[in-house]
């Protein structure tokens, strides 16, 4: 399986500067340390340079003794506030300061500006020592024209204190005695107008109360209009009730017997009557006989009790009648009790109707005439508490009134000096914080300036960066070496000498390359058979890499073919002191067979196809069938097709051979534009799609800014490690 990212799982890393504020300071240090001491040197010159300032200082403390005159509630409120919080300003205000400057003839010493300059230098703080305490502090260059402006402000405030409260109490004792008679005024003549009022009014008086007569009147007639619609309303529904029960032909024994009912109730409601009708005194007797007649016989003795007091009470009726009577009564026949008592019942509730229909015309009389005295009632309520406000208000104002004699003379507030102002003492300048302060300048400047440094810094700063750069590994370094040296360790001239590989199997240089190829063949796992070798720029070091990445791969006994495409500026053909007269080109445009140019090397299973003669259009050779079938070809033939491309972008030959090789590495040399550089060449392949397999950092010098940034190189199993370190990490292929 490959293991190698692609462009399908590669991460598409964010750019952005992995900048290290410790690793900026580390870098930078020299330059630290110039501008510190710069500023600590500017930081003497200052105060050097700065004049002498002293300072007087002062205590006052400001007493509270009595809340001054207010309305109810006001004194509690002054006495929680807290005189400081005002004070401390109203010593600096242009008011003190002006009486200052007046009454001590400021002006002799600090001249026409002398307000201004008094203000400029005063500060006034409370001291933490106590809630009523005040600090003066007074800051100049003579310390004894300091201690004299700091007594005149401190006598100037302690005048004006004493004068602005005592004015305060007389102008607010002749506010109170002119609210007060206003008051009185207004008294009098509310309480004339209300007298008027009474004088006029219909209204019935008790005293200070009023009374509205026909209220009274309209509440009994509405009680006896109540109580006769409720004694209609009762009679109405014991008519409907017999009634209903004789529509419904119920038996007579339930119809009397529930008559016999209600005439036990009436007759015990009429009770206190001194006189009734024949039929009121017989109804019941007669209603009581029937329902016994019914209930025991006709011949039971208490049926003919009842029967016997009957005919007692008609003699006695009858009698009674024919006294009364004018002319003698024709005897009629005896009605029906059921009707009788009915026909009672209609003629109690037409007479409820006539008592009902008059009360009501005595209610709508009283109630036009009630709510007449309405309206003076409402006058006389809104006159009474009109006067009981103001004689409120004027006994709270003659009550202030009294305090306020009490205490006009009496200051609520006054101050006293704790520490009399002495003279000057030195203050400013101190040579310890000019000094730190330059220094903390300079090493806040420096800090700016690294941090600018580093930030337009485009370099790398690990070999880490660069692989999460680009997304692939960084899979080996190659320390620079001196061709002149090299040229004279070499014993066989007809090879370069920057082929260390060949010359000095044995050297660090030589492992340098090896771990390259180590890193290939165990990350490919043989999957990558055509490898592209290029760079971002011309110089640096392709070719030399991958003539060495080909001697490398063919001593580990594997087919190698180093192929030069590099049409524009071949270099390949000069490593190993062969003739370019016969090509790739050859085979493209003069017919030449393939197994024809490929040339042998004096290294074992390494054999060298170069580009060729010269051709005018290099890229569309490249974009031909023929380049691809020999590709085809030499793949089929070797293990391994080492590639030789051009930079990328220099020309745009490495992406055309890119989109057809199985995997590219990149030759680099670090730089402070490396970032941006290799930004493009990734822009540039992804075009194509091509497979970026690892990186070889180029011609490192570990003495330079560049190789320390990445550490001292290390030999041996050190960059595989980074490698495989690098894979542990790599997400897996989906």
């Amino acid at each position: 399986m490959n293991d190698w990212p692609t462009e399908s799982n590669q991460p598409q890393m964010a750019e952005t500067s992995n900048f290290n504020i410790i690793q900026a300071l580390l870098g930078h240090k020299l330059l630290l340390i110039f501008c510190v001491a710069v500023g600590g040197g500017l930081g003497y010159l200052q105060f050097k340079k700065s004049p002498t300032i002293y300072a007087s200082s002062a205590r006052l403390r400001v007493v509270q003794t009595m809340p001054m005159i207010g309305v109810e509630g006001l004194n509690d409120r002054i006495a929680r506030q807290d005189p400081l919080d005002t004070h401390s300003v109203l010593i600096r205000s242009p008011i003190v300061l002006d009486m200052a400057v007046k009454d001590h003839q400021l002006e002799e010493t600090l001249g026409p500006n002398a307000v201004n300059i008094a203000a400029g230098g005063l500060t006034v703080r409370r001291s933490p020592e106590s809630a009523e305490i005040l600090d003066l502090t007074f800051t100049g260059q003579d310390q004894y024209i300091c201690q004299k402006i700091l007594n005149a402000v401190v006598a100037a405030y302690i005048k004006y204190l004493s004068e602005s409260q005592q004015s305060s109490t007389v102008e607010a004792l002749r506010l109170i005695t002119e609210a007060k008679d206003d008051l009185l005024k207004d008294l009098i003549v509310k309480e004339k107008t209300f007298d008027d009022f009474r004088e006029n009014a219909s209204l019935l008086w008790s005293g200070e109360e009023a009374s509205n007569i026909h209220a009274q009147r309209l509440a009994s007639i509405e009680a006896k209009r109540s109580e006769i619609m409720l004694q209609r309303s009762a009679i109405q529904s014991q008519i409907d009730a017999i009634q209903d029960l004789i529509d419904r032909g119920e038996s007579r024994e339930a119809i009397l017997l529930m008559i016999d009912q209600l005439a036990i109730e009436e007759e015990e409601a009429q009770k206190t009557s001194n006189s009734s009708s024949m039929a009121q005194k017989l109804i019941p007797l007669r209603l009581e006989e029937q329902i016994q007649i019914e209930k025991l016989g006709p011949g039971h003795p208490k049926v003919k009790e009842i029967q016997k007091r009957i005919e007692l009470t008609r003699s006695y009726l009858e009698a009674d009648a024919a006294e009364n009577a004018v002319e003698p009564t024709v005897k009629k026949e005896r009605p029906d009790i059921l009707v009788v008592y009915m026909e009672a019942q209609r003629h109690e509730v037409s007479g409820l109707d006539k008592q009902l229909e008059t009360f009501n015309e005595l209610y709508t009389a009283e109630e036009a005439e009630a709510k007449l005295l309405t309206v003076e009632e409402n006058r006389n309520r809104a006159l009474t508490e009109d006067i009981q406000r103001t004689k409120l208000l004027f006994n709270t104002v003659l009550a202030k009134l009294q305090s306020a004699e009490l205490t006009k003379d009496t200051g609520t507030l006054y101050a006293e000096p704790i520490i009399a102002p002495g003279p000057g003492r030195k203050v400013a300048p101190e040579m310890s914080k000019s000094v730190s302060m330059g220094c903390v300048l300079g090493l806040l400047a420096g800090l700016a300036i690294s941090v600018m440094i580093e930030l337009s810094d485009g370099s790398y700063r690990a070999p880490n960066d660069i692989a999460k750069h680009i997304g692939a590994p960084v899979i080996g370094h190659i320390p620079a070496f001196s061709i002149s040296r090299e040229r004279r360790l070499s014993k066989n001239k007809s090879v370069d000498p920057t082929l260390v590989t060949y010359h000095r199997p044995n050297s660090g240089f030589a492992e340098a390359y090896r771990n390259v190829r180590t890193a290939l063949m165990l990350g490919t796992q043989g999957q990558h058979q055509v490898i592209q070798v290029t760079s971002p720029n011309p110089s640096d070091g392709k070719s030399t890499l991958s003539a060495n990445i080909a001697i490398t791969m063919a001593r580990s006994g594997k087919r190698t073919l180093l192929f030069d495409c590099d049409f524009r500026r071949p270099k390949v053909h000069t490593l190993f002191k062969m003739e370019n007269k016969l090509g790739v080109s050859s085979v493209i445009n003069d017919g030449a067979e393939l197994p024809d140019v490929i040339q042998s090397s004096p290294v074992d299973n390494l054999d060298i196809l170069l580009c060729g003669p010269r051709v005018k259009n290099p890229a569309e050779l490249l974009l031909s069938k023929q380049f691809a079938e020999i590709l085809a070809l030499v793949r089929d033939r070797y293990d391994i097709v080492i590639v030789d491309s051009p930079p990328v972008l220099a020309v745009s030959d490495a992406v055309t051979i890119a989109s057809v090789c199985d995997g590219v590495v990149l030759a680099m040399q670090m730089s402070r534009k490396a970032r941006p550089i290799l930004t493009r060449v990734r822009e540039n392949l992804s075009v194509v799609g091509a497979n970026i397999i690892g990186i070889v950092v180029n011609k490192i010098d570990t003495q330079s800014t560049y190789g320390s940034q990445y550490g001292a190189y290390q030999y041996g199993h050190y960059q595989y490690s980074k490698y495989t370190k690098y894979l542990d990490e790599k997400p897996a292929k989906t």
